[in-house]
């Protein structure tokens, strides 16, 4: 089953290249809200169900490109951003000065584990994705889905569905996985 993500839009703390997490929930620019408004014309003709993270910028990025489909909704904690626990508000330049660069070669690598910052792990992360994508093989096989969620889950969802390492996914991106 192929499904459609995105990453939500733009926000101030992305601009500033800082890690929000989970726990810091800054609402989209106005070049975000902009930049999300004209998305829809990028996405297929029909949308039948929309899985979105419960953080802030993701539902805002969803209820303007939902304006374009009028579909059903799915919010779900299980497509929010890592937790990187107290490394949040970060940058990753800080993380380097403070963890060293091979701290953030294994980030992204996929090998983190952020619980002594009271963050998750990749295998926290792994778990609480697959289960939703199976939830949504199971609802929706055969229909057309998009994902609204971040750039970390993005990073995962190619690892583990192509075996790529790395990458930006910049605001807005569109990817399309095979599950």
């Amino acid at each position: 089953m192929k499904i459609l993500v995105i990453r939500h839009g733009l926000t101030k703390y992305n601009k500033l290249k800082r890690l929000q997490g989970q726990t810091i929930e800054n609402p989209l620019t106005p070049e975000g809200i902009k930049a999300a408004k004209q998305i829809s014309t990028s996405l297929p003709e029909r949308i039948d169900v929309i899985y979105t993270s419960d953080l802030l910028r993701t539902r805002q990025t969803t209820e303007i490109i939902n304006k374009s489909f009028n579909t059903e909704v799915v919010s779900t904690p299980k497509l929010r951003e890592i937790h990187f626990g107290s490394l949040t508000g970060d940058t990753w330049d800080e993380i380097a000065k403070k963890k060293g660069k091979e701290f953030v070669d294994n980030y992204l690598e996929q090998k983190y584990n952020f619980h002594a910052f009271s963050g998750e792990s990749f295998q926290d992360v792994k778990k609480r994705v697959l289960e939703v994508l199976e939830e949504i093989k199971q609802k929706y096989y055969g229909k057309k889905v998009l994902l609204v969620t971040h750039g970390g889950i993005i990073r995962f969802m190619k690892y583990y569905f192509l075996n790529e390492i790395g990458g930006l996914n910049p605001n807005l991106s569109i990817h399309e996985f095979e599950i």
